[in-house]
């Protein structure tokens, strides 16, 4: 949701085994911005079927960053990159935590994560690979842009994300008894919502309007 003006932004990480990767391939998973809702939704569903079978256990961390926390941190002089590089290390640092404490996995090593990969938000991916490197030294770094095209954790990541945001906007649709749409700009049902509070959504910002919390009013 970097770009979306309503719900929060959703990030998603995913820690697995190489016979993990391999489970989820056969389930067809890639970037979620290539996958149709209903499939998006199936391989949600079947994740968390395997989480019930602590297949996947502690494995998946998302991090939700409301509108408001981004205006407000975008207003204290902080670029969005800068949000978004620290949630994803955030996320590591939970993956990592949940991993040390997992009995089942028999072996530190086995505890340990031995390569991250980054689906880059910014245009030089080896700065923020260098990022990462100073927070996880022992790791390998991949940092690629479309990374969850090319790779399956970060393709499995951008669906738990992507289906996580969905059903927050289903859940502010309900709580607005409107339908909210995708919660982008371009969404003729967003615009409706918008326009009810006769703002101008081609305006970056517009102070004197009372938006919901819900509205982001910063980029």
């Amino acid at each position: 949701g970097r770009g979306a003006i309503l719900g929060p932004m959703v990030f998603g990480a995913v820690a697995i085994s190489d016979e993990q990767e391999n489970k989820l391939i056969d389930l067809g998973v890639k970037d979620s911005k290539l996958l149709s809702v209903k499939k998006r939704e199936y391989i949600y569903e079947k994740l968390k079927e395997d989480v019930k079978k602590k297949e996947y256990q502690k494995y998946f961390n998302t991090l939700q960053i409301p509108s408001y926390e981004i205006d407000y941190r975008r207003e204290m002089g902080e670029n969005l990159n800068n949000i978004e590089l620290l949630s994803m290390i955030q996320l590591v640092l939970n993956v990592q935590h949940n991993l040390s404490l997992m009995k089942e996995i028999k072996t530190k090593s086995d505890r340990e994560i031995k390569k991250i990969i980054i689906d880059c938000f910014d245009s030089t991916p080896n700065k923020i690979e260098n990022i990462f490197s100073t927070f996880f030294p022992n790791s390998e770094i991949i940092c690629e842009n479309k990374a969850d095209q090319n790779y399956i954790a970060p393709g499995i990541a951008s669906v738990v994300a992507k289906v996580e945001r969905d059903n927050m906007i289903d859940s502010l649709s309900k709580n607005y008894n409107e339908d909210l749409g995708s919660g982008y700009v371009n969404d003729p049902k967003v615009k409706n919502f918008l326009n009810k509070y006769e703002s101008d959504i081609s305006l970056k910002r517009k102070r004197d309007i009372l938006f919901p919390a819900i509205v982001r009013q910063t980029w």
